[in-house]
């Protein structure tokens, strides 16, 4: 009965904390970007290697994708299949900075981790996300794969700029 109990509680803090993460207005996203976690989301099916698609994320306004828990994790997958673009390899912004640390181009910890078997792979350094089982795995930052961006919901100018 104890086990029974505690697993319900369990289970509905898990479902709170999801709808509260999902909270996000979509009008807070650039058009064809979207919303989740007071964050923006864009899948960008251009192969580039991982250094331009970071510069082609912050011309953007954000960033490579940061991913800090599974609700995250499990949108990002989501958004992915829903695209159903020809990528079977996305970059995300995470990176090797030494021997057993990685970092987030955006400066969030690099607290959740969600790697494929035999990974991290040490012999790269550029995380990314196959979609094959939507796991993370080191590739070589050199190969030109598709990306995600992310950027802070609101952070983005509807408006042209009037010139005087």
């Amino acid at each position: 009965m104890n086990f029974q109990l505690v697993a319900i509680f369990t289970l509905a803090i898990l479902c709170f904390d999801g709808a509260q993460a999902q909270s996000c207005a979509q009008s807070l996203c650039p058009q064809g970007w979207s919303c989740y976690d007071n964050k923006c989301w864009s899948v960008q099916d251009t192969n580039l290697d991982w250094n331009s698609a970071e510069k082609a994320c912050v011309g953007l306004g954000g960033h490579l994708a940061s991913v800090e828990n599974a609700f995250e994790d499990a949108f990002l997958n989501n958004l992915i299949t829903e695209t159903a673009n020809h990528c079977q390899y996305y970059w995300l912004g995470g990176y090797a900075n030494g021997p057993n640390g990685y970092s987030w181009t955006d400066g969030n910890a690099f607290n959740y981790t969600n790697w494929g078997q035999n990974e991290p792979n040490k012999a790269n350094t550029c995380v990314g996300l196959r979609t094959t089982y939507f796991h993370w795995h080191m590739f070589n930052c050199d190969y030109p794969d598709c990306s995600i961006c992310m950027k802070k919901a609101g952070t983005f100018n509807n408006f042209a700029k009037i010139e005087k």
